[in-house]
């Protein structure tokens, strides 16, 4: 359930005036400019593509492989500026604001994005601007160490049996933020993100900020949350 933490730490760059959600990315990104839509084409994507599954970026980032288990090692030590340059090599799927695609990779782009903009690491920015300032102190990127006993190995069934598919590692060196999916959590630490949203006090972020994230912006989509039954939320 990273992605909506991935949008907030954006809209602090937005109440902050330093991006617009209408600005196109590869004013950031310049290795956007030359790629390509399905019929050859260029088309230029915005940040707000990006949050609501509407920029035609494919599904998932060419450079983790299919095939490859939940959290593979080999993924889990890329750079995101590697894996955003694989991204804007690879064709966008439709017109931008033209369908609602699901794509894993559009949260790659915009963290990447918020690097150029802040000068900080994507990691080192959710820290500091979401997670600290909810007290989300259990909350990380990388587990420390210490804690490795602590972080839950992921099963899955084939063939009738069960087998590990993630168990974490405390000597790899984590690399990849996974601006889509990577934070280690557990529910009592969300809640306190979830409830910023139903406070909506303005401490972390502004009113305008979180009614726009939760207001609908493409079919069945805000910025970053999913709303349906009257409700917003985040599957994953």
């Amino acid at each position: 359930v990273t992605k909506p933490v991935t949008v907030a730490a954006a809209m602090t760059l937005v109440d902050e005036g330093k991006i617009s959600l209408d600005d196109p990315v590869e004013r950031y990104l310049p290795e956007f400019r030359q790629q390509q839509g399905p019929d050859g084409e260029h088309y230029a994507f915005t940040i707000r593509h990006l949050m609501t599954h509407t920029s035609g970026l494919v599904e998932s980032p060419p450079t983790r492989r299919p095939g490859w288990l939940v959290l593979h090692e080999e993924w889990l030590t890329q750079t995101l500026p590697d894996i955003v340059s694989a991204i804007a090599k690879s064709r966008l799927l439709f017109k931008p604001g033209s369908q609602v695609q699901y794509s894993n990779s559009a949260m790659f782009v915009l963290g990447r994005l918020m690097e150029v903009v802040s000068g900080q690491s994507y990691a080192q920015l959710v820290k500091q601007r979401i997670l600290d300032p909810l007290g989300m102190n259990d909350t990380f990127f990388v587990p420390p160490a210490a804690e490795a006993g602590r972080v839950s190995a992921i099963y899955e069934e084939t063939q009738g049996k069960r087998q590990a598919v993630f168990r974490f590692n405390p000597e790899l060196k984590i690399s990849n933020a996974a601006p889509d999916g990577g934070l280690f959590s557990y529910p009592a630490e969300l809640f306190k993100f979830l409830q910023m949203f139903l406070d909506n006090d303005g401490k972390v972020l502004s009113q305008t900020a979180v009614r726009e994230m939760l207001k609908e912006q493409a079919p069945g989509w805000g910025l970053g949350w999913r709303l349906e039954e009257g409700g917003f939320g985040h599957r994953g």
